[in-house]
């Protein structure tokens, strides 16, 4: 924070600043203790988020590795971005029947074999 408002000193006029500065304070207002709103507030909130996190990428990863070996050298093997991103429009979407969204994936995979040397 302190870089950017030198930076702004230094190149801006000085009506520029405070409109700039009165507008970042309005948009990130700070608490008592001189954090952003948004950053965590307490251990508690924080230990559950991390411990949720660390449970899904341990899962995601549970199934990667369950994975049969790829005979088919058509397409990669499932990664973990691709097992969130099937997982999550399996389970969240209802706009999409199940076929076009595994025929989807299958299409990425394919492709991005294609692409590798």
């Amino acid at each position: 924070m302190d870089q950017q408002i030198r930076f702004l000193r230094d190149t801006m006029e000085v009506a520029d600043l405070e409109r700039y500065l009165h507008a970042y304070k309005a948009k990130f207002p700070f608490t008592r203790e001189g954090s952003v709103g948004h950053q965590v507030r307490g251990w508690t909130a924080w230990h559950r988020h991390i411990t949720l996190a660390m449970l899904a990428l341990a899962l995601l990863a549970g199934i990667a590795a369950t994975q049969p070996p790829n005979t088919n050298d058509e397409r990669i093997p499932l990664t973990l971005p691709e097992i969130r991103r099937l997982l999550t429009a399996l389970i969240l979407t209802t706009t999409h029947p199940t076929t076009d969204i595994l025929r989807w994936s299958d299409w990425r995979r394919r492709h991005q074999r294609r692409s590798q040397p």
